[in-house]
């Protein structure tokens, strides 16, 4: 099985955007997939047609009320599942204040769940294992962002720079966070991919900002 978070701290980079589009491609191509939904606005979940917390447990109650993640998980269609997000996830951290362990409560449920353990690549297609967890992330480097990059193998980070913010702002406040507490510590992959947009100087920008990319995230990244 493939976990991977879709992350930045910044909003509208299109983290919802790709984490839904990545999973219902996978769930296309047959493969089975979850998607699990952290930000408290809930897009994703909306995205794929369920109400967030119409029914039944949410991610808010997988990560403080130690429900399992199949206890949250609504199936979508026969290869896509939904772990929904509800607005309670903004109150998580506060939730959670002096629980120990908290970065990596998600981390825990995955490792539980039969599905997530399965092989992936095993015979029988029905066998109800993930082939793929995918984690669409709040814009923050919150609590949910930290368990989101503690509990999967990969994470996608989206990075617009609109020009005026040079690439060291841009690594400054969002790629090293994301290596130095969550990257590290569990030996994963960044899998930086940049979306250049409101650029007047296209190619030298975006030569610059991917050349600051890589001697950042070196040897841990993997640019395109």
């Amino acid at each position: 099985m493939r976990a991977i978070a879709v992350a930045n701290q910044k909003g509208g980079v299109g983290k919802t955007t790709t984490s839904v589009n990545l999973a219902v491609a996978l769930s296309r191509a047959g493969r089975n997939v979850c998607l699990i939904d952290l930000d408290p606005q809930a897009h994703a979940t909306l995205h794929v047609g369920v109400a967030p917390g119409a029914d039944g447990p949410t991610a808010f109650d997988v990560l403080t009320a130690g429900q399992p993640l199949s206890a949250a998980c609504v199936p979508v269609t026969d290869t896509l599942s939904v772990v929904p997000a509800h607005i309670d996830l903004s109150a998580v951290e506060l939730a959670l204040a002096g629980t120990h362990g908290r970065e990596s409560i998600l981390r825990q449920r995955l490792a539980a769940d039969p599905r997530c353990r399965a092989e992936s690549g095993a015979d029988d297609p029905q066998a109800g294992r993930f082939d793929y967890v995918i984690v669409d992330c709040p814009p923050s480097l919150g609590l949910l962002s930290l368990n989101a990059m503690a509990a999967v193998g990969e994470v996608l980070l989206l990075s617009v720079w609109d020009g005026e913010e040079g690439p060291g702002r841009l690594i400054g406040h969002a790629v090293v966070p994301l290596r130095d507490v969550a990257l590290r510590p569990r030996g994963s992959r960044a899998l930086p991919a940049p979306r250049w947009y409101r650029l007047t100087a296209r190619k030298e920008v975006a030569e610059a900002a991917a050349a600051a990319l890589r001697g950042e995230l070196a040897p841990l990244a993997l640019l395109a």
